[in-house]
């Protein structure tokens, strides 16, 4: 079955089954359920400085800007989390090669990783 084609990608259940039980081995469970859930059901895009944008679950049409090391979410600025839902969300659409990395400056994938996990 398959669950998202964009980019002319196809993902399966199983793809993201297995990517999201991988994360779970170093993030919060819910985060990346969560994650899951944007990867699915909202828009992430890069910006022209090569950050990226993630929709808001709770306020469809705004945006949180993910960046090297951060997020604009509340959850990252607020309480300090250190992998915010966005930034697993990015992480993992990356992942399963959903997103256009074409803009200058792209950073690699295993570079996203290090900086969630260290």
């Amino acid at each position: 079955m398959i669950v998202a084609a964009t980019l002319n990608r196809s993902v399966t259940l199983q793809d993201l089954q297995a990517l999201a039980a991988r994360h779970a081995r170093w993030a919060d469970p819910r985060r990346v359920e969560r994650a899951v859930q944007i990867v699915l059901f909202r828009d992430i895009r890069r910006d022209h400085l090569g950050d990226y944008l993630v929709e808001s679950e709770e306020q469809p049409g705004t945006y949180h800007k993910v960046f090297a090391g951060g997020c604009t979410c509340p959850d990252s600025q607020k309480r300090g989390v250190r992998q915010c839902k966005h930034q697993l969300a990015v992480c993992m659409a990356r992942q399963l090669h959903l997103l256009d990395e074409a803009l200058p400056s792209a950073r690699p994938v295993q570079t996203v990783e290090q900086e969630l996990y260290g």
